[in-house]
């Protein structure tokens, strides 16, 4: 079952508001193509109908010590459980986000802050670095292991590669007309002295 990009940019302003909507968008495409309920762990990705079948792969997986990427996002369970998250809850959007941000602002690669480095650059960096810290739990040399690693990457080279700097530049855009307009709303509010209106007409209407 598909999480719906509108739904997945409403939670990622509120529960990763510190991370820009285009990455979470990319990381939900490239991990699991924004399949809600998608249960991962070393030689097995089943993507469930809902959350209660979902749940019960899940437990299973936990009660046998397996480390599992969940959601949308593919967090690892370990992750869930390094900040205090039940894993079980891992299915809730909302707090897949916050471990993704918190994720991603331990991510410290060096290069990326230099100057000449491009938005699709800094954006690889990034998402790559998630990858990588994602990847807790899992042995080295699994072969299915390393396979599915490099279709991850491969699949972000590919998304970057496929002229998507138009659709990141525009969901940037969006994301400023939304800022401005809600600080517009506030200026206009402040303009707009009580005293000019009549203490009952609260709706603004006489």
């Amino acid at each position: 079952m598909s999480i719906t990009k509108e739904l997945l940019i409403t939670l990622a302003m509120q529960c990763s508001p510190n991370i820009p909507v285009d990455e979470i968008l990319l990381l939900s495409e490239i991990t699991s193509n924004h399949t809600q309920f998608l249960v991962t762990t070393i030689g097995e990705s089943i993507d469930y109908k809902n959350e209660q079948e979902a749940k019960k792969k899940l437990k299973y997986f936990l009660e046998e010590k397996k480390p599992v990427q969940i959601g949308a996002l593919q967090v690892n369970s370990l992750l869930f459980e390094k900040y205090d998250v039940d894993p079980m809850d891992g299915f809730n959007v909302c707090n897949a986000l916050k471990i993704t941000e918190k994720i991603l602002n331990e991510c410290t690669v060096e290069e990326m802050e230099k100057d000449h480095f491009t938005d699709d650059e800094r954006l690889r960096g990034e998402l790559n670095c998630f990858i990588s810290a994602n990847d807790v739990g899992n042995l080295e040399n699994d072969d299915n292991h390393q396979a599915m690693q490099k279709r991850l990457k491969k699949s972000l080279e590919n998304y970057l590669k496929g002229g998507n700097q138009e659709k990141i530049i525009e969901a940037k855009k969006e994301k400023d007309i939304q800022q401005q307009s809600k600080k517009r709303s506030v200026v206009s509010d402040v303009e707009t002295p009580l005293k000019n209106k009549e203490v009952w007409d609260v709706f603004g209407d006489f």
